[in-house]
Parts: structure tokens; C-alpha cells; sequence
């Protein structure tokens, strides 16, 4: 009788727990036992054979059901200075598995995603800081196919996300997602690193979101990009500590993920972008980064509001004692706590000695509040409403830029995310916004602004 998948890779995982010295062809590990060092990668690597996986219940796989598999950590460490950790499960060609599961139909036609990357790369590069280009030799890549986890089956991101090339390197993503049958597009320098690194040792990649973190995977090889500081509530976890955490069904659906090369597949016009349509204004606001999910105590909540109010505060050079998030949510609640828009206002006041007005429930149309606050040196407290869940998410908007009478984009600090990102007001009035690095569509909901 044939072993089930199952029981084999705990076999597998049990002769590496027992062998890790001596298995130094299978894996690479520093020759002291340590963590790895910077730039190093601990892998792990399990094959397995069309027979092994013709025992697994065809049933089950294509359902995508979770296995019960305990987990362990006896075998896994993580990397040293945040690098990515790989797990490595081989599938022989022809097994036979589950159909791929196709990304979603692109938004926009090729030429209109090709229109507005040149457009995007050339307005918004200097305001978000992407260095000095050479517009002549910019390219786009075919999107990334991207997926999410949800009732642990892989489900079509409805975002999505196009790099921008300079030679052969990511240097921008252009997002693209639709609202109420509106197709808008969001430039961002989020992922970058991350994906240049992952790109150069694979050649393929498709993305994962789970609840907490961004994978990579080129259908063979399931790679952490790295952890979200703010939880997918809707979506279902990955195990990520050996192969032998993983479950029959998360096995079976790296199969299913289709990938795709990133390559030059058209170059950007960029040339023959008008440059004096615009205006644009954006304030130097400081980042001031969020506690991660993962580092926050039993009894702690996301301080993502506290963070927005130290920006805000240490930008107007008001009592610089208060700089850091966990400082200002100390000073309101004695630890880490979510706050509310009440709070902001009085944190703001008593912290900070500024006045802030409120501006609560669905907020629709406040472009012109966020051009006339920031244009007269006041930075925007706002709260996103995390699309498809009853999670919130603050941020600081910084800036604006108007093109005519057809686009209206808001530039903004994210305490998730370093760096300088963008958001858009849709013709409905309301100023939207994707995380990219945990792929969540997130509309504004509340605000709070100087007058």
C-alpha cells in the first residue's frame, strides 16, 4: 500500500530534524549551525515523485481542504535581517493535479495600461522619489499574475499589478483596479526591492497574499516577500515553518499558480507626455512606521492612528518629545490601543497644540479640503476603510496633483509602508487607495485637517 503525502513529508521532515549535519547537499545553512547571515538563505527542499502524488486524494486537492498537519519549529530558523525564506517543494512535470487557476482578465485594454504607465512615471516620479530615470529607456512588463487566500483556496486578485523597467530592473508598479466600473491606476514604488531580488534567481514569479504576509512563488519554490504590519481579516494563513507544515492542499495549489516572466514587453512613450498640465503640491512629511501584527503583545492593537498623529506633529515641529507612534498612543492610553478620530483631534491638541477639525462618516469629494489643507502647509489625517472587512487604516496625506478637470491624485504616508505612495479621487467623489503590499483597496472614510 502506497504512503499517503502526508506521511511522507513528516517522514521526510523527521530523518531532516534528526540529520540537518549531515544533510549538507540538501540544504545550505551557515557551517556553524547559526542563522543565516545578511544576504544568505536558508532552504529547504523536498521533491516528490508522480507516484507519491497520484496517492493523494485527487478529491481533496482539487477542493483545496486544509490538511491537518502539526506544525513544528525544531527545523526552522529565519533568516537573519529580514531576508526571505524558501521552501521548496519539487512537483514532477506530469503529475497529475488540479487545473492552473487562471488571474483575472486584465482591467484595461494593453495600449490604455500602456498610456498611463508612460503618463504616471512621468508626472509622479519626482514627487515619489524614484530617483533619476532615463524616460527614453523605460519599458512595461505583462502584469504579475497575483492571488489571494481566502476559505484557504486561491482566489484571483482583483488588482492589478504591471512593473515598470529600467534596464531589465523593476523600478515602479503601476496598479490598476476598477470602482463602480471605473478604471483607476496607481504608481507606486512599494515592492521594488523585494521583487529585484526575488528576479534575480528566478525567472518566473506569480504573487500570494495571505493574512499576514506577501509570497512569491514561481509554481515550484513558495517564498516569503516579507510580513504585513496590518492583518487580512478575510484571508486564511499560509504555514511557513518547513516543508512539513504544509498541508496536502497547499502543496497541491502551487501547481495551480500560473506565472509569468517579467520582460520587456512595450516601451513607454514618455516623450510625447505634455509637462505643464499639471499641479502638484506634496510636504515632506516624516514616515513614522507601524508596530508589525506579529511583534504586537496578546493584549496590544495596531497604533497605524498614533504613527499618523506623530508625523503630523513632528512635520509642524510642534513639541518634539512625542516623535515615535508607541509614544503617542503611551501618552493617550498608557500602551499600545487603537484609537478613534477623537483621539486624533486631542492628541493633536494636546500633544501638539494644533487645532484639527473632524470630518466623520463616508467622505466624499474632500479633494479640494486635502489640496487647500496641504497647500497651506498642513498635512491630512485620514482613516481608510479596508475594503470587504471591518478593518480600518490610517494614513497621512501629504500632497495632491490635479490634471485638468479628469484626475485627481492625493499623495500619502503609510506608517505600513515606507515610502511616499499615492491615492485617487474616483468620479463618485470618493479617494481610494491599494496597499500594495498586502493588496487591499482601501476608500477614505473619515478625516481630520487644519483650518
Amino acid at each position: 500500500m502506497k504512503k499517503s503525502l502526508t506521511s511522507l513529508v513528516l517522514a521526510v521532515f523527521m530523518v531532516m530534524s534528526l540529520c540537518i549535519p549531515a544533510a549538507a547537499e540538501e540544504s545550505t545553512s551557515p557551517a556553524d549551525g547559526n542563522e543565516p547571515t545578511c544576504g544568505k538563505v536558508f532552504e529547504t527542499k523536498v521533491s516528490f515523485t508522480k507516484e507519491d502524488l497520484e496517492a493523494l486524494d485527487q478529491t481533496e486537492l482539487a477542493q483545496n481542504e486544509k490538511a491537518a498537519i502539526p506544525e513544528t519549529d525544531s527545523a526552522w530558523s529565519e533568516p537573519a535581517c529580514g531576508k526571505v525564506s524558501e521552501t521548496h517543494i519539487t512537483l514532477p512535470e506530469e503529475a497529475l493535479l488540479p487545473p492552473p487557476i487562471a488571474p483575472q482578465d486584465d482591467i484595461a485594454d494593453w495600449d490604455t495600461i500602456v498610456q498611463q504607465a508612460s503618463e504616471s512615471i512621468v508626472y509622479h516620479a519626482s514627487n515619489l522619489e524614484l530617483g533619476d530615470l532615463d524616460f527614453s529607456h523605460l519599458y512595461l512588463s505583462e502584469k504579475i499574475p497575483a492571488y489571494e487566500l481566502i476559505n484557504n483556496r486561491l482566489v484571483p486578485l482583483d488588482i492589478d499589478y504591471y512593473p515598470i523597467l529600467e534596464d531589465g530592473r523593476v523600478t515602479a508598479l503601476l496598479l490598476t483596479y476598477e470602482v463602480d466600473g471605473e478604471i483607476l491606476t496607481q504608481l507606486t514604488s512599494a515592492l521594488v526591492d523585494v521583487l529585484n531580488e526575488y528576479l534575480t534567481i528566478n525567472t518566473k514569479i506569480a504573487l500570494i497574499f495571505d493574512a499576514v504576509s506577501l509570497y512569491a512563488t514561481d509554481g515550484r519554490t513558495l517564498t516569503k516577500l516579507l510580513d504585513s504590519a496590518q492583518e487580512s481579516p478575510l484571508r486564511d494563513r499560509i504555514d511557513f515553518y518547513g516543508a512539513a507544515s504544509f498541508s496536502d492542499s497547499q502543496i497541491g495549489f502551487l501547481s495551480r499558480v500560473v506565472c509569468r516572466s517579467v520582460s520587456e514587453a512595450a516601451k513607454l512613450e514618455c516623450d510625447i507626455v505634455p509637462l505643464d498640465v499639471p499641479v502638484s503640491h506634496r510636504l515632506d512629511v516624516d514616515y513614522v512606521a507601524n508596530i508589525s501584527e506579529k511583534d504586537l503583545k496578546e493584549d496590544e492593537e495596531g497604533i497605524c492612528w498614533a504613527c499618523c498623529v506623530a508625523s503630523i506633529g513632528n512635520f509642524l515641529n510642534y513639541t518634539p518629545k512625542y516623535l515615535t507612534g508607541q509614544s503617542v498612543s503611551e501618552w493617550r492610553y498608557g500602551g499600545n490601543k487603537g484609537g478613534y478620530l477623537n483621539d486624533v483631534i486631542e492628541c493633536l491638541e494636546g500633544i501638539y497644540e494644533v487645532s484639527y477639525t473632524a470630518k466623520s462618516n463616508a467622505v466624499l469629494h474632500f479633494f479640494s479640503t486635502i489640496e487647500d489643507s496641504t497647500y497651506a502647509g498642513y498635512p491630512v489625517y485620514g482613516s481608510m476603510d479596508n475594503s470587504g472587512s471591518d478593518s480600518y487604516h490610517a494614513v497621512v496625506f501629504s500632497g495632491f496633483w490635479i490634471n485638468g478637470t479628469s484626475k485627481y491624485d492625493c499623495y500619502l504616508m503609510d506608517p505600513n509602508v515606507k515610502g511616499i505612495h499615492m491615492a485617487t479621487q474616483s468620479e463618485n467623489g470618493g479617494i481610494h487607495y491599494i496597499s500594495a503590499e498586502n493588496g487591499n483597496h482601501m476608500q477614505l472614510l473619515q478625516a481630520a485637517y487644519h483650518r
